[in-house]
């Protein structure tokens, strides 16, 4: 994406200078454990090729500008690029009596909550169901983020996404920085949602949390979407009054 138009003068590249040495390294394939003078040279005759299509290089409000629009695509040295992308995480939800895990597809862009499922089980089938649900309704992204986890590293889920064509990044481990937004939305969805009921029964859960999924679209205000709502920043809708 770096070499292409399609993001010219609209990417931010969040490195220091030796860690975008090592990203350049990886962009071109090598291993970034064994730069060598030669690779050094090589990345950098490309960034300087392509320094027209870069609009900041280190910026610690990279993703802020991301979110205002000022900027289409941030890349990080680990490789994620936040544009085009969704990302997938699964927590689980207490209810009155035992839990249930919750999967949700989230546009990193946006933070539009694309699709969710419940389930009572950690097979596969309910993720799968997400994703599908999700490439219907909104087409295929560029990337997809998860962890590490084996629930999204089994063949049954990568091979949806290989299907469409789409790259798969997965968060290193440790890596507390890939994922700091969805943690984020786990936090409002459970003190805004869940920590403030008991739900009885799964049936209830499912409601109740997709009247909450709803509101968090469509009407739930984001400081980091400069109190922009989801589905406002997605499909460029009128602001509606929170309730």
């Amino acid at each position: 994406m770096l070499d292409s138009d399609r993001y010219s003068g609209r990417i931010g590249l969040l490195a220091e200078g030796d860690d975008l040495i090592r990203l350049g390294a990886k962009y071109l394939g090598h291993s970034v454990n064994a730069v060598t003078p030669a690779i050094m040279e090589q990345v950098t005759q490309m960034l300087i090729a392509q320094k027209r299509h870069v609009k900041l290089f280190h910026h610690d409000e990279g993703q802020d500008l991301l979110a205002s629009g000022e900027i289409d695509l941030v890349v990080e040295y680990n490789g994620d690029i936040a544009q085009v992308s969704w990302r997938s995480s699964l927590t689980f939800i207490p209810m009155a009596r035992g839990f249930v895990y919750l999967i949700a597809i989230v546009d990193w862009f946006s933070r539009r909550v694309l699709a969710w499922r419940l389930s009572i089980t950690l097979e596969t089938d309910f993720r799968i169901e997400a994703v599908e649900e999700a490439l219907t309704r909104f087409g295929a992204p560029d990337i997809f983020n998860t962890d590490q986890g084996s629930q999204f590293t089994s063949m049954a889920f990568t091979s949806v996404l290989h299907r469409e064509k789409i790259a798969i990044s997965m968060d290193g481990r440790g890596a507390w920085r890939d994922n700091v937004f969805v943690k984020r939305f786990w936090r409002s969805v459970k003190y805004e949602e869940v920590y403030p009921r008991a739900y009885s029964s799964v049936s209830e859960a499912r409601a109740s949390l997709d009247r909450y999924l709803t509101f968090y679209n469509g009407r739930r205000p984001h400081s980091s979407l400069d109190r922009k709502t989801p589905d406002h920043v997605q499909f460029n809708q009128p602001l509606l009054a929170a309730a």
